[in-house]
């Protein structure tokens, strides 16, 4: 009978999470400098490139679940990074925009950022490195569509994500 190994070194789901704890680990020096978290900087980023985002859409675009962006953006606001903004139709929907201050530090921290991901993807070719981010955004949708697959899931988990809400680069 053969033996049956999982070859952890050989796992996509390992060596992706591998190489993210890696790079956070890096980067969060550079964001401590600024008292952010990686966190923070997502939904900093996002909100620089996209604007204004409703809390919903600003949690798929993060990965950060909606209870866990409500706090973290009350947070972010105190500091005075973002603001938040009740909907005049919708007492419950909430915008969330960029304060001057949010977009200065997504703007000092931008290079850093594009330097790590620059270093990772040295020696690939741009059609390798586009690839890379196809093969990477493909997965994680099949991941997405499995788990509202799964029985017990409830609306706002990860498989309640809409492919609309993709990045596409």
């Amino acid at each position: 009978m053969k033996k049956l190994n999982y070859s952890l070194e050989r796992r996509i789901p390992y060596l992706t999470n591998r190489l993210g704890s890696a790079i956070n680990e890096i980067f969060s020096l550079d964001l401590a400098e600024e008292k952010l978290t990686i966190a923070d900087w997502r939904v900093l980023s996002v909100l620089h490139d996209i604007g204004d985002q409703k809390l919903i859409e600003l949690s798929i675009h993060t990965s950060i679940d909606a209870s866990t962006l409500s706090r973290l953006t009350e947070s972010m606001q105190r500091r005075r990074l973002v603001e938040k903004k009740r909907s005049k139709l919708s007492k419950r929907e909430i915008t969330v925009s960029l304060t001057n201050r949010g977009k200065e530090l997504v703007e000092a921290l931008t290079p850093k950022a594009l330097e790590y991901e620059k270093i990772i993807v040295e020696g690939s070719s741009d059609q390798e490195v586009e690839t890379m981010r196809k093969m990477l955004r493909l997965m994680y949708q099949r991941i997405v569509d499995f788990s509202a697959s799964l029985p017990g899931r409830r609306s706002g988990q990860p498989a309640a994500r809409s492919r609309t809400f993709l990045p596409k680069d």
